[in-house]
C-alpha cells in the first residue's frame, strides 16, 4: 500500500487505479480527478476509468514517462516518439494515453496545474467541458492545489450553467437544464460515428442527484431566473444564437485536439473502434426504445 504523505488529500472515490497511478508516476502528480462513465454513467465491459491527472511539470513528467513506459507513446516514430513533443503538444490541451497493465484498464489525461486552471477559464471547453459534469475529486496534494483545482472547476461549471441557460426555453425544469448542461461539450465537439447517441441521457440519468447538489443552488442565486416550483423561468431571451455561435466554433479546437492525442496516444486505433461499436449499440439501443415505445410499453 502507498504511504499517505503529509498533508494529502484523498477523496471518497480514491481507489486502487489512484493509488496505482500515484505508485506510477513516482511524486509527480498534484491532483487526480475521475470522471467519465466508470463514475457517473452506463460503463460498458470494457470501458476505460477516464483520469484527468493534473502534474507539477510536464517536462519531468514526461521525460520520467517516455523512458518507463515507451510503448504508450505513440504516432509517428520520427517524432511522436521523442518527450520533447509530447511536452510541446501538452501545453496546447491535455495529452490522453491508454494504460493497460496489472489488471487496471485506465485513460489518463495529462495536464499541467497551470494548464488546468487557464484551460477552465479559456474559450475552449476541451477540459472546462469535462468539468461541468459531475466528476469525482480523488486526489489532491495538499490544500493549496485543491483549493486553485476546485476555484477553477467552479468558474467552468459557472459558465457552463450561462450557456446551458441560454440553450434552454424560457420555462424549463432542472433535468432539461442538466440535459443541456451534460450535452454542451457533445455538441461543441465532432466525432462523427463515434458517440452513443443516448451518452447524454446516460450521464444525466446516472448522475441527476449529484448534478442538483452542483447546481440547484447556482440556479436558485442566479439574478437572471425566477423559480416557480420545480420550474425555472429566464426574465430575459439573450444568448441562445451567440451560445450556438460559440459550441460551432468550439468545433474547431476539439477536432484539432482530437487529431493531436491520435498521435500522442499509441492505442488511439483501439479507441477509436470502440467508440465506433457503441455508437452502432446506441443506435440499436434507440431504435429498441422507439419500437416499444410505438407498443405502446
Amino acid at each position: 500500500m502507498l504511504e499517505i504523505r503529509e498533508k494529502e488529500i484523498r477523496g471518497d472515490g480514491f481507489d486502487e487505479n489512484c493509488e496505482f497511478l500515484l505508485n506510477r508516476h513516482e511524486g509527480s502528480i498534484d491532483a487526480l480527478i475521475k470522471y467519465g462513465s466508470t463514475v457517473y454513467g452506463k460503463p460498458t465491459a470494457d470501458s476505460l476509468s477516464d483520469f484527468f491527472v493534473v502534474v507539477d511539470s510536464v517536462r519531468k513528467f514526461h521525460k520520467g514517462n517516455r523512458e518507463r513506459y515507451s510503448e504508450e507513446y505513440g504516432g509517428l516514430r520520427f517524432f511522436m516518439k521523442r518527450p520533447l513533443f509530447h511536452i510541446v503538444l501538452n501545453h496546447l490541451g491535455p495529452n490522453f494515453y491508454q494504460i493497460n497493465e496489472d489488471g487496471h484498464d485506465i485513460k489518463e489525461g495529462v495536464i499541467s496545474l497551470n494548464s488546468f486552471v487557464r484551460f477552465c477559464n479559456k474559450f475552449t471547453m476541451y477540459t472546462a467541458g469535462r468539468m461541468q459534469k459531475a466528476v469525482d475529486f480523488a486526489y489532491f496534494r495538499n490544500e493549496d492545489i485543491e483549493d486553485k483545482v476546485k476555484k477553477a472547476v467552479d468558474v467552468a461549471r459557472r459558465r457552463g450553467m450561462e450557456k446551458a441557460i441560454n440553450l434552454c426555453d424560457k420555462g424549463f425544469n432542472f433535468n432539461e437544464f442538466a440535459t443541456y448542461l451534460v450535452g454542451l461539450s457533445y455538441m461543441a465537439d465532432f466525432r462523427p460515428g463515434l458517440e452513443n447517441p443516448n451518452k447524454v441521457n446516460h450521464i444525466v440519468n446516472a448522475s441527476i442527484d449529484v448534478l442538483k447538489d452542483m447546481y440547484v443552488p447556482l440556479l436558485d442565486d442566479n439574478p437572471r431566473l425566477d423559480k416557480v416550483g420545480e420550474r425555472y423561468v429566464r426574465k430575459d431571451k439573450k444568448g441562445q444564437k451567440a451560445t450556438k455561435l460559440y459550441l460551432f466554433l468550439n468545433k474547431f479546437p476539439f477536432t484539432f485536439l482530437n487529431i493531436k492525442n491520435a498521435f500522442t496516444n499509441s492505442k488511439a486505433g483501439a479507441y477509436v473502434k470502440r467508440k465506433r461499436q457503441r455508437n452502432t449499440e446506441g443506435k440499436k439501443e434507440s431504435a429498441r426504445i422507439g419500437q416499444a415505445s410505438q407498443k405502446g410499453f
